[in-house]
Order: C-alpha cells, then structure tokens, then sequence
C-alpha cells in the first residue's frame, strides 16, 4: 500500500490580497492564531482570545479560494433574546455582562474545514450481522390462573464477510484547525451539504481562520471518514444491519484537497478584574456558549449593605427592649427588630456564597484562557 500524494502549502506574505477579495494575512501577538482579515489588522480585536489587536504577518496556508462556504443565517443583532436568555441566570452578573453589549461586539469568524475528495480501492473483511427473530413462551399467573404469553426477541446472528471495495469519495471533512474538535461542542459540526460554491461577497466582511493543521496532518481524519464510508458500503453490500471488527487495507489516489468554511460569531465580556471571557455562538441553534461569572464584588457588597441593616436592626431591638421597662409595647418592637436583624444576618450571607457556587461551576474554556484586557 503506498501511501496518498498530499498537496503543499505556501508562505502567503502579509501584504498580499486572497481569492479576489482585500482578505489580507495576521495573526495575534498574544495568542499567536492566524487570520485572514479584510480591515487593517491594528483595528480588529483577535477574535480568538480578545487580548489584543491583530498585527500584520505572513500565513501558511493554500492560496486558492475555499469551495464551499456556509453562510450566515442571520446577522448578530438576531441573537439579542438568545443573548438575554443566556445571561438572565446570572443574578450577580458583571456591569459588561450584559445581552446588548454581547451582541455590539459580536464578531462574524468562518473555522476552515479540508474537504477531500479520493478514489478508494482495497481488501476488506469485518464481521457483519444479520437480524433475526425467536419466538417463544412466557408464562404469568393472575387472578384468571395461568396465562401463556408469545415473546418476540430480536438478536443478532454474526458471520465473517471480506472482500473488494472500489468507491470515490467526495467532500469528506476533516479538521484544518487543531482546535476544531473542541469547538464543534460548541458550534456544531459543519455539513458539506449547506455549503455554497465559493463568492467572495459570502465572507463579508467576516474573519477567517487560518489552517494550522497542513493536509499532512488532517490525512488521518480524512482517512478515517474515507474507512468509515466504506464500512457503511460493505455493510450495505452485504446486505446486514450491523458490522464489527471492520478492517481495510487500502489505496488512496486521485486526492484533492479543498477547504470548506463554517460560520460563527465570537464576542466577549470582562469581569469585575478586567478579565477578558469569550462568548461563542452558534448562528444555527442560536446557542450561546462560555462561562457566566458572577460579580463577586457586587455580591460582598450586597453582602455588606444586609450586614449593616442587620447591625442597625439588633441595635435598635436592644435599645427598644432595653427601654420597655418604660413603656411595655415597646418590647414588642424590639422583639420585631432582633428578629429583622437575624434574618438580615442570615441574607447577608446569601450572595457571598451564592456568586462563589455559581462561579465555580461555569467552565472556562482552555482554548481561550481569561485575561486582563
């Protein structure tokens, strides 16, 4: 078996225009991710970890233009009632933590995808199961006596099966960005079929992504999809349910490797340290996805303001309590005060511990690490 030719990639300088557009190479100083950006890159903030500004650099990548793009359903400002149900949980939320303010920033990005295209040709064998169905007897006793059920019980039968494959292949995606398995939990996983033959007015004004991972080393994605086609080929060939134990030997010829771009939008907050948290979200199911930090300085505020009336309140209810051997009804509002200054107490308590609980259960994501502006 020899193994697939796989195409190369080129320095592209950073002055230079792509695929007929201003599209032009950057990068982030902070984060050190690559882009293709239409604006000067000293005035778009990296959408990737939003530390700082992009700077001008060269890119690795292929110079020819994506096949398909999968636009943009809708524009940012559609997501606003998705940005307000997003953040309404958090009772304590940040001053910038707020659903206008997400969408204002919401930057439209495109994560590059390699689409391949192949001839395959091999020996396979795999273990293939056919369905079947066994009658039998149950037996039960109610009040009636003794009552004979018929049960039907599907199982599987195995059998060995091997053969010849020779298929093609079109458009099976595989990663172009090592992080794509990370943010496809969050923004899904691209489909090949809503894709759009490549224009340049489809991007924009978008960013897009540049691919840190060359052809070389998404082949075994792509590997793995052209096997997995192929499995579901033997098992239809050989007309069973089910398959195990599937093993290829096999030639790949005839490769071409493309790139396919899927939509998203980065936005972002600080919180109450300056810290920078981004938010993604899907422009299909409208999801948005990040860590919702409480404000734990609006929480020891809240605090402290419930822990002063709880002191004012005991104090009054000592001195009322103190002066009822004066006047008797007297007793009856201190007893009203201490009781006011207790539970004031207690609630002082309440969003300490409630912004520390809810803080250490949101997720911060370790592609993008919080930082201060």
């Amino acid at each position: 078996m020899t193994g697939p030719t796989l195409p190369t990639v080129e320095i592209v300088a950073e002055e230079s225009q792509l695929w007929g557009t201003g599209l032009q190479p950057a990068g982030c100083p902070v984060c050190g991710t690559g882009f293709l950006v239409s604006i000067q890159p000293g005035e778009q903030r990296c959408p990737n970890c939003w530390r700082a500004n992009l700077a001008a650099q060269p890119a690795r990548l292929r110079p020819e233009p994506p096949e398909l793009v999968i636009p943009f359903p809708k524009k940012a400002r559609d997501y606003l009632t998705q940005a307000q149900n997003f953040v309404k949980p958090v009772w304590l939320r940040p001053n910038d933590l707020e659903p206008a303010r997400i969408i204002q920033r919401a930057v439209p990005v495109f994560l590059p995808h390699w689409l391949v295209d192949g001839n395959l040709s091999g020996n396979w064998q795999a273990q293939v199961g056919y369905d079947y169905q066994v009658q039998s007897s149950q037996e039960s006793y109610g009040s009636s006596g003794w009552k004979t059920h018929q049960v039907v019980e599907t199982r599987i039968r195995w059998e060995p099966r091997l053969g010849q494959i020779v298929r093609r292949y079109e458009n099976l995606a595989a990663p172009a960005c090592s992080e794509a398995p990370q943010l496809a939990k969050r923004i899904g996983q691209p489909n090949p079929k809503e894709g759009w033959p490549y224009q340049p007015d489809l991007l924009d004004k978008a960013v897009l992504r540049v691919p840190d991972m060359p052809p070389e080393s998404a082949w075994p994605a792509a590997r793995t999809q052209f096997n997995q086609h192929a499995a579901r080929d033997c098992q239809t060939a050989a007309a069973g349910q089910h398959i195990d134990q599937f093993s290829l030997n096999a030639e790949y010829e005839s490769l071409n490797w493309t790139q396919l771009l899927q939509p998203y939008y980065s936005t972002a907050y600080q919180d109450d340290d300056g810290r920078l948290h981004t938010i993604l979200i899907n422009p299909f199911s409208g999801a948005l996805s990040g860590p919702r930090l409480a404000s734990t300085r609006k929480a020891w505020l809240y605090s402290a303001i419930s822990a002063g009336i709880a002191i004012i309140l005991l104090i009054l209810g000592a001195v009322l309590l103190a002066g009822a051997a004066l006047a008797p009804p007297l007793s009856v509002l201190g007893a009203l005060a201490i009781i006011g200054g207790l539970a004031a107490g207690i609630f002082a308590l309440v969003p300490v511990l409630w912004a520390w609980n809810w803080n250490r259960q949101q997720v911060i994501s370790p592609l993008i690490k919080p930082t201060t502006a």
